[in-house]
């Protein structure tokens, strides 16, 4: 993946701490302590701090995981705000993230994204 450039990193940072922020009022509405989240997802203290930083963000999976026990769609913990999304992201970049999430999907998940992609190109206008 391609080093982040400090304005990239500033907006994951942010993107990040706002997702944590959201899962720790989670916690707090269910009860739950970040030592027994921490144990039933599980995360280590070193990539929550990565992720307040902005040096990373957690992967699908794990995202998926946390919104599980957390009880929530996975899209209430990802913050969007398109006036910053990131311009300057190559086509490998994308690919690679594409890849990456694919990786993650179950073969439901894979049969529904092939139909899906199959409508896309029937119904193209070539």
């Amino acid at each position: 993946m391609a080093k982040m450039t400090k304005e990239q990193k500033e907006i994951v940072k942010e993107r990040n701490c706002a997702m944590l922020k959201k899962i720790e009022l989670l916690l707090l509405a269910k009860c739950i302590t970040k030592g027994e989240f921490y144990a039933a997802i599980p995360i280590d203290r070193s990539s929550i701090s990565a992720w307040r930083s902005g040096e990373s963000s957690p992967s699908a999976k794990k995202l998926k995981k946390i919104s599980e026990f957390l009880d929530v769609d996975p899209t209430y913990l990802i913050p969007v705000d398109a006036k910053k999304e990131p311009t300057d992201t190559s086509t490998d970049e994308l690919r690679s993230r594409a890849f990456a999430f694919m990786d993650d999907l179950t073969s439901e998940e894979m049969a529904q994204v092939r139909g899906f992609v199959a409508a896309l190109r029937a119904n193209r206008k070539d």
